[in-house]
């Protein structure tokens, strides 16, 4: 994927995000490095990793993989050219142990909003 690509990708993911969406940023991870913001990278990874913001069974295996995935191509394509290295890094990390216990943890045990700021969907009511 080229960086337009992945820079488009990311930008449709974040598009799709509501008012009032709440992320931490790149939690453990700095959110930004070299003077460069990926916090956007980030956010849309919160996104995609929230329960509450898509349907009822979307967030299996392949979902995940394809959010940690967009993860590590945003962060490539946010840094400057010559340190894509720590997408594949930052990738690396979330993929195999960041995103364990946020994964999918948004159901109705959380309460009226999860940490995200987003109330139950009609289906998990």
């Amino acid at each position: 994927m080229t960086r337009k690509e992945s820079l488009r990708a990311l930008q449709a993911a974040l598009d799709r995000i509501p008012v009032g969406f709440r992320d931490d940023g790149c939690s453990s991870a700095p959110d930004r490095l070299f003077g460069r913001n990926l916090r956007p990278a980030c956010r849309a990874h919160d996104w995609l990793y929230c329960t509450r913001a898509h349907p009822a069974g979307a967030l299996d295996q392949a979902h995940r993989q394809a959010a940690d995935r967009l993860l590590g191509r945003g962060v490539r394509a946010l840094l400057p050219h010559g340190l894509g290295w720590i997408g594949w890094l930052t990738w690396r990390a979330v993929h195999r142990w960041g995103g364990v216990a946020a994964f999918d943890s948004c159901g109705p045990e959380v309460g009226p909003v999860c940490r995200h700021n987003l109330p139950p969907p009609a289906w998990m009511r």
